[in-house]
């Protein structure tokens, strides 16, 4: 096992896959020492100081919207939202009525963490991603057996034709714990290329629980990852195929070594940051940019940043939440000669926004338009650093 060192270089959402409501899972207020929370509301801690006597009475201010921290102090009026919360989110946004809430997902102990399969899933799109580029465009795989559109085949062609055969079965990634900061509350728009409307769109905006940007900076957080490369050269000396007659794959010249995998690892982020600043920079002219050009500087930015790993045992690497089509699939099927029908399958009533390029809009924080020096890379979701220790 390796020892790997991770700070979240921007906000990173990990969904736990449960959208928390305004006045029944959360609350807004202030914390004891004055500061703006939302307080994820705990059932326990209510019926503790309400009492079971006034469980009526809570069950008919929930249906009728009131504020939770009411019904509380109409029973213990002393009591804060510290005391009847699981815990308190800074909060960096403005909650409306009748918002919902995103929640960041936790242990058992209460800890925010990074799923080493998220991890190891972003791992494994920058590796196919730097394989298929020494491809040719004609010997691109999009499709299965059965004639649908998808990846896998691929995947199967250069990694193993089913799970038992897969490399990737030799690397094994733990998950990632923090918890230095306490997680924040940010509100999510889209910067989306429109004909006749700012780029700039707030009509769907949706707050998220965050691990808070610079957590793992001051107190350092670790996780393990082991590249197992002798027990691959054992199984592939010695287990002729799997159970389906499959033989186990080449394992790629880029995961020979940690370190060799890190530097495919920041190519990659490098290559798709370039890519994104390359887009972008073409359309900050339009006259419905509005405020594409910080978009733009806080991907240089990172882009700046992502180049300095270059040569040393730290890489960037980008997961989660808000991380765009380009970087969770690697963006290689451009390549592929019948990429318009990729495009079809990944964006719903394509018909309607054929004229745009794909995708055509992206998830940013609102925070963005923060020139402060300590948030340089502030507003982009779910860059963490990786490093070797």
């Amino acid at each position: 096992m390796s020892k790997i060192r991770i700070e979240a270089i921007t906000d990173v959402h990990i969904g736990s896959g449960e959208t928390l409501s305004l006045n029944n899972d959360y609350c807004v207020g202030k914390d004891s020492e004055g500061y703006d929370v939302i307080g994820i509301i705990s059932p326990q801690k209510i019926l503790d100081l309400i009492g079971e006597e006034h469980i009526d009475a809570w069950v008919t201010g929930i249906e009728r919207n009131r504020p939770v921290k009411d019904i509380v102090r109409q029973f213990a009026s002393e009591a804060g939202i510290d005391d009847f919360s699981l815990r308190t989110i800074d909060d960096l946004t403005e909650i409306k009525p009748v918002r919902t809430l995103k929640e960041q997902i936790h242990d058992a102990y209460n800890r925010p963490y990074i799923p080493g399969s998220s991890i190891k899933g972003a791992i494994r799109t920058a590796v196919l991603t730097h394989l298929v580029s020494a491809k040719k465009e004609d010997d691109l795989l999009i499709r299965d057996q059965f004639g649908n559109v998808t990846a896998s085949s691929m995947e199967k062609e250069l990694f193993g034709n089913d799970p038992y055969c897969d490399v990737f079965r030799f690397l094994i990634v733990g998950d990632a714990y923090f918890g230095e900061l306490k997680t924040s509350a940010i509100t999510m728009v889209n910067v989306n290329e429109r004909e006749k409307n700012t780029f700039w769109d707030t009509e769907r905006s949706q707050a998220i629980e965050t691990i808070s940007y610079g957590d793992g900076k001051d107190e350092p957080h670790f996780f393990e990852i082991n590249l197992n490369t002798e027990k691959y050269k054992f199984c592939k000396r010695n287990w002729e195929e799997s159970k389906n007659g499959n033989r186990i794959g080449e394992l790629p010249e880029c995961m020979s070594s940690l370190p060799t995998l890190f530097e495919t690892i920041n190519n990659h982020t490098i290559s798709l940051l370039k890519a994104e600043i390359e887009y972008w920079d073409e359309r900050k002219d339009n006259k419905y940019a509005d405020m594409v050009e910080e978009y733009i500087d806080r991907l240089e930015n990172l882009l700046t940043l992502a180049e300095s790993y270059k040569e040393s045992k730290s890489c960037l690497l980008r997961v989660g939440h808000g991380s765009g089509w380009r970087f969770i699939t690697g963006d290689w099927t451009r390549r592929h000669p019948n990429f318009d029908i990729i495009k079809e399958k990944s964006r719903p009533r394509n018909h309607r926004y054929y004229e745009y390029d794909f995708p055509k809009s992206r998830r940013v924080e609102t925070l963005l338009e923060t020139h402060d020096e300590e948030e340089a890379y502030r507003g982009i979701l779910g860059f963490v650093k990786l490093t070797i220790v």
